[in-house]
């Protein structure tokens, strides 16, 4: 594996789009699961090796990251898959990127730094969109000073849906909603809370969600007060905010139907999809500033920022748990696939 970017779940949509981005810009790839059908599938469709290992196999795990340049995490839901992976990582002192954007991941993942500090660069949640949540607010945090209250809302354009994509968008919901409040997580119910923004010339209304940008945006701009959601059709919207999505996706026999079922709805045209990421920040005084980050389909995006990310930790790798935001600046996002940012006092 020397010298290699190692995808770990490289045979699903979202890790196939990452290994395509990777030998684009020249890398050696390695695609990794544990499932040797589609391992051998998805090696001879994009010509790159494949290693098997099973998550429950930490020795073939570190096998197959040894003398890695970078660990590409693309394996949800990440509740059961990050902790392995990131142990053979540090085990191996290969720094370790993932697409993560499950909050309750994020807040083990640190407060396992905090009782066992990490040796290797450990930058969870690089794909679309906590990296590009936690960019616009960034942008916006920086107009007001001290940011006490933060808004990020995502209207993603997706040409596919991934199933581990999936899998933890109906865990998330299924353990209810939580928001940033007087500097603590707050649990709440999905949806509760919902504001609204002018995105593309389009009025798009946001319902709360307890996603991975919260972690990302607290962490990185000390805010007291965030709020993190997303755009949805009206239909969805309704069954989120009086919670009958909710109590659906408790049930693991429906979280797989619906998997099954949306995962192999696909979108024509993707080229021309595009996402969307907005954020408001106000200080006590109630100045405020937003900022909006356009960019491409929300997969494609992903994948060119998270082979970005690699580049980047093996090129200076610094130790520790990192957002994104802290580890790459603010600028990051808008220069991922042609993405823009426009900021703005209000």
């Amino acid at each position: 594996m020397n010298g290699s970017i190692v995808i770990y779940g490289g045979y699903g949509k979202t890790g196939s789009l990452i290994a395509r981005a990777a030998l684009e810009r020249g890398h050696q790839v390695v695609i990794a699961g544990a499932d040797r059908g589609k391992l051998d599938r998805a090696s001879s469709e994009l010509g790159v090796p494949a290693a098997q290992a099973s998550l429950d196999a930490p020795l073939a795990l570190r096998q197959v990251f040894r003398g890695a340049r970078c660990v590409i995490h693309a394996a949800g839901p990440f509740e059961s898959t990050c902790r392995p992976v990131l142990d053979a990582c540090n085990a191996e002192q290969v720094p370790y990127v993932d697409l993560n954007g499950e909050l309750d991941v994020f807040r083990a993942v640190e407060e396992r730094a905090a009782s066992e500090p990490l040796s290797i660069p450990v930058v969870p949640g690089v794909g679309f969109g906590v990296v590009a949540g936690e960019s616009v607010a960034l942008h916006a945090a920086s107009l007001v000073g001290n940011a006490a209250r933060i808004w990020v809302g995502l209207a993603p354009g997706l040409g596919q849906r991934s199933a581990g994509a999936l899998r933890s968008t109906f865990l998330t919901l299924a353990r209810g909603g939580v928001v940033v409040a007087d500097g603590e997580y707050a649990p709440e119910r999905v949806g509760r809370r919902t504001f609204r923004s002018t995105l593309g010339a389009r009025p798009r209304i946001f319902v709360s969600m307890p996603m991975g940008e919260l972690w990302a945006v607290r962490r990185s701009t000390a805010a007291r007060n965030v709020v993190a959601g997303v755009a949805r059709p009206t239909a969805e919207r309704v069954m989120m905010q009086s919670g009958i999505l909710g109590l659906l996706t408790r049930s693991e026999a429906i979280r797989n139907f619906l998997v099954k079922r949306l995962a192999q709805d696909e979108a024509s045209g993707s080229d021309r999809l595009e996402s969307l990421v907005w954020a408001r920040a106000e200080d006590l005084q109630g100045r405020a500033a937003e900022a909006i980050l356009t960019m491409g389909e929300g997969y494609r995006w992903s994948a060119q920022a998270a082979v970005r990310a690699a580049e980047l930790v093996a090129a200076n790798p610094r130790p520790g748990l990192w957002s994104p935001g802290q580890y790459f600046g603010k600028e990051f996002a808008p220069q991922v696939a042609s993405g823009q940012v426009i900021c703005e006092r209000v």
